[in-house]
């Protein structure tokens, strides 16, 4: 079970190793193993990658020429660290947070950490970063909660937090913000930019006067805590359907095991995994339903949608609020399959369209689970269209099952870190107009597509006959967006990627929020909602 009180959190700290002790580990790389991995990574980018032809246009980048240079230079540079960053770097240039390489073991499920948790909000119309939790040696230094810090390292932190979002993956300046905020603390190692520093110095506001207090970085790993398992795993079940950020996944993972209070949802009769939370309250003599859901990760997604049909009908209120703020995504059956049950009228499920490559259309060709797609990829050759004919993953069978449940008004909110499968839920909720979305970013994540591991493609080549393509070496992977989704109705054939639905309204986070269980944010999309 996670840690989640004060001493069980604070006992994970102090027994979490040093980071700068765990810098040097490493695997060396051959030459012939170094020329292969990057190979693996150009073939995959170029035959598979559904989002190419945009982020080459919107983003002013060419990987596949990166990645051919970097190719022809490993045998000048074959440390491993080095090579693995370099793929890294030329992928997070795409800005696309399906599509990133994953560092093997030892990094692959370690994230370096401070013991203290850290949240943006808005004091007097200026933006400042503001403590939600301590631990270790900050906790001992006098940081607690509602503490305002103001430099990092001796760098202004607003400053410091727009340079390192220029490492991130986010497909706008909202999200890149977000994500740096969420991740300045926790750094998952397979993932992210590694800290350059072994220790922080952070600079707070105390009774008017200035204090400062340093702690080292730490590394926090389920193997090295004993609980074993890789977290990059996606979902046997449904590994065609899946659409998350596994970085963002492991971050959170990290943060709710150190400072989350929240735990399952459950009662006699449903059971939500990954850290839901429930409320009702009152809003000007209404009665407002409020749920947060912070992951759609399930192998059953119907399960999970009765689950949440379960919590819906338990209300008796006149307007449902349903928070994903956060939420990194997960199987898009659960997304589109809750704003199923959520909608009075049967809803129409985001199509999906590949990119039309002569791989893309031999596994169309020869796998049946694609065979919809084939005739447009048969016939890219003749129409010169770059993508197929669009899809949905969540099929018609699977829709049709699901009751609509709840006719009355919903809000929903989100922020910069919402995507995935997350985002399929907001395009189909506002192309549906099913109600408000309240986002406390003026963007969200942006992510349309399903998302596959490069050991799924690998899998799928195999029975196409396509045998180039081959694992990682070590215990290295790699996520790449295969299918990109697009709107409905007044959205039709509008990508999410980059995109995303913009909220109706735009909500400044308060301290009160963070300190209070977001009170304000709630009534704010509470009103809202009843006025729509």
């Amino acid at each position: 079970m996670a840690a989640t009180t004060h001493d069980s959190a604070d006992g994970l700290v102090n027994n979490a190793p040093i980071f700068a002790a765990f810098r040097g580990r490493h695997i060396a790389l051959g030459v012939y193993e170094a020329e292969y991995l990057v190979r693996q990574v150009e073939l995959t980018i170029d035959n598979f990658y559904v989002h190419l032809p945009l982020k080459m246009s919107s983003m002013g980048v060419d990987p596949l020429q990166e990645l051919r240079v970097l190719r022809d230079s490993v045998k000048y540079s074959r440390e491993d660290l080095t090579i693995y960053q370099r793929i890294r770097d030329i992928l997070r240039r795409l800005r696309d947070r399906h599509t990133n390489f994953i560092l093997p073991p030892p990094w692959h499920n370690a994230t370096a950490f401070l013991p203290i948790s850290m949240e943006s909000c808005w004091i007097h119309n200026e933006r400042v970063m503001v403590v939600t939790k301590s631990l270790g040696e900050f906790s001992e230094g006098g940081i607690v909660a509602g503490d305002v810090v103001t430099h990092w390292n001796g760098v202004p932190i607003g400053r410091f937090i727009e340079h390192f979002a220029n490492q991130t993956l986010g497909a706008n300046p909202f999200a890149r913000i977000a994500l740096a905020v969420r991740s300045i603390t926790s750094r998952a190692l397979a993932h992210d930019a590694w800290p350059l520093e072994d220790w922080v110095t952070l600079t707070f506001e105390k009774n008017g006067k200035a204090k400062s207090v340093a702690a080292p970085w730490r590394v926090y790993a389920p193997d090295l805590v004993g609980n074993v398992g890789n977290q990059f795993e996606m979902y046997s079940g449904n590994s065609t359907t899946v659409g998350w950020d596994s970085h963002l996944s492991e971050v959170n993972k990290t943060w709710n095991s150190m400072f989350s209070a929240s735990g399952d949802v459950t009662d006699d009769e449903y059971i939500i995994p990954k850290y839901a939370r429930k409320d009702s309250l009152d809003v000007d003599g209404s009665n407002v339903g409020y749920l947060r859901i912070f992951s759609f990760e399930s192998e059953d997604p119907k399960k999970f949608v009765e689950s949440v049909g379960n919590i819906v009908n338990s209300f008796d209120a006149d307007v449902i609020i349903i928070d994903v703020r956060g939420n990194p995504g997960g199987n898009i059956l659960c997304g589109e399959g809750l704003l199923q049950q959520i909608s009075s009228e049967r809803i129409e499920p985001a199509p999906c369209s590949f990119r039309n490559t002569e791989a893309i259309r031999r596994l169309c060709s020869s796998m049946p689970m694609f065979s919809m797609w084939n005739p447009s990829t048969e016939a890219a050759v003749d129409t010169g269209e770059v993508f197929s004919q669009g899809f949905p993953v969540s099929e018609d069978e699977y829709m049709r099952e699901i009751p609509s449940l709840y006719g009355k008004k919903v809000g929903l909110i989100v922020d910069g870190l919402s995507y995935s499968t997350t985002d399929f839920l907001a395009a189909g909720f506002k192309d549906h107009n099913r109600g408000v979305i309240v986002g406390t970013d003026p963007m969200m994540g942006a992510g349309g597509a399903n998302v596959w591991t490069h050991s799924l493609v690998v899998n799928f080549c195999r029975t196409a006959g396509m045998y180039e393509y081959g694992s990682l070496p070590y215990g290295a992977s790699l996520n790449v967006a295969v299918r990109r989704s697009t709107g409905v109705n007044g959205s039709l054939g509008m990508p999410v990627e980059n995109f995303g639905a913009k909220p109706h309204y735009w909500y400044k986070l308060t301290d009160k929020d963070l300190l209070h269980n977001n009170c304000s944010l709630i009534r704010y999309a509470a009103q809202r909602a009843l006025q729509s």
